[in-house]
C-alpha cells in the first residue's frame, strides 16, 4: 500500500514535514509512505492555469495522488486542496494535526 504524505508547510524545518517523515520511518512492512516534497513549488490557485496551461509540477502532484492508495495530510493545506481540485475519488484521506 502506498500512502502519499503531504505537508502544508514548505519550510525546511517544518514540524509538519518532520511528522510525515517520522510516519515514513515507522510505517509497517508493506506500507510505503512517500513524502511529497514539491509543496513550495506549486503555484497559487488560478483557473487560468488549468487544462493545457497546467504547470508540470501541478500535473505531477495530481499524478502522485492518483497513484496512491491513501493520503496523509499534515495540516494547513487549503491551497493544495485547490491544486488537485479535490478529485480524489476512492482515495482514503487523513488529516494529521
Amino acid at each position: 500500500m502506498k500512502i502519499l504524505a503531504i505537508s502544508g508547510s514548505a519550510r525546511q524545518l517544518s514540524t509538519n514535514t518532520a511528522l510525515l517523515r517520522a510516519m515514513q520511518v515507522i510505517a509497517p512492512t508493506g506500507i510505503i509512505v512517500e513524502v511529497f516534497d514539491g509543496t513550495g513549488d506549486l503555484p497559487v490557485f488560478s483557473p487560468d492555469l488549468e487544462g493545457s496551461e497546467e504547470p508540470d509540477n501541478v500535473r505531477l502532484f495530481k499524478q502522485a495522488i492518483s497513484e496512491s492508495d491513501g493520503i496523509a495530510i499534515a495540516r494547513g493545506l487549503r491551497f493544495l486542496l485547490s491544486k488537485s481540485n479535490c478529485r480524489w475519488p476512492g482515495v482514503p484521506t487523513v488529516i494529521v494535526v
